[in-house]
């Protein structure tokens, strides 16, 4: 593989890149967030040779410009360290970056126990930048 460093993924004019300014209006900052719950017989491991993505140093976060998204109900939430990182920074051949974090997040909620114990209580994520 070829050599990489942080100016090889900037865009064409990186004098103007500026890790504490979101994108231009007209830029484009795609976030998804997806949330798995497996079990450990759900779990299979593939492997792939012909992966199109190379794994960044996660040192680059400290040079990279992410959006200040947070969780509006969130009582607490725990950034996963273990013996292995939790969280990866992907380069794709077209320059996209996908950044990924596990978390464990404790929500606030309320409940309504009007019918209790003959309901269902909902709890939902909000999310906000």
């Amino acid at each position: 593989l070829q050599s990489l460093d942080f100016n090889t993924i900037l865009p064409p004019t990186p004098k103007e890149y500026d890790n504490l300014q979101p994108p231009k209006v007209n830029d484009v900052c795609s976030r998804h967030f997806h949330v798995a719950e497996l079990e450990g017989r759900q779990i299979a491991i593939t492997r792939k040779h012909d992966i199109k993505y190379r794994l960044l140093p996660i040192s680059w976060l400290k040079k990279m410009w992410r959006p200040d998204s947070f969780f509006k109900n969130a009582k607490r939430v725990t950034f996963q360290e273990m013996t292995i990182p939790n969280h990866y920074i992907w380069l794709y051949s077209d320059k996209t970056i996908l950044y990924m974090v596990k978390l464990t997040l404790e929500l606030s909620c309320a409940m309504k126990f009007e019918a209790y114990p003959h309901d269902t209580q909902t709890c939902s994520l909000k999310m906000e930048s």
